[in-house]
């Protein structure tokens, strides 16, 4: 079985969202943010496990791990290994209130 990258509809649109307030300033660093993000992903897809457990979550989310976008530490990618590779669930900006995004309702 192939292993891949499951991403969210919220995962999707906070890259979308994170590339274009960086393109704002500067379309080559949204370019580069997009290209690290793809980059991180496969580098997260082949070692699922190397991201630090998020301990703050809810039981909503059991296995969820966190991992900083390659060349933008303060971007988070949130992810938890699934058989099928990982399932991505969001990706957010470290000033955020993290906690408030895997809060039960």
């Amino acid at each position: 079985m192939t292993r891949r990258v499951i991403r969210r509809s919220a995962a999707k649109q906070d890259v979308v969202d994170l590339g274009a307030y960086l393109a704002r300033d500067s379309w080559a660093v949204a370019r580069r943010f997009r290209d690290s993000i793809k980059e991180t992903l496969q580098f997260l897809l082949a070692v699922p496990e190397m991201g630090s457990p998020w301990e703050k979550t809810a039981p909503k989310y059991p296995g969820l791990r966190w991992w900083p976008v390659k060349g933008f530490p303060n971007h988070v990618i949130f992810y938890r290994p699934i058989s099928q590779g990982i399932e991505v669930l969001r990706v957010l900006h470290a000033s955020r209130n993290l906690e408030s995004f895997f809060a039960e309702p």
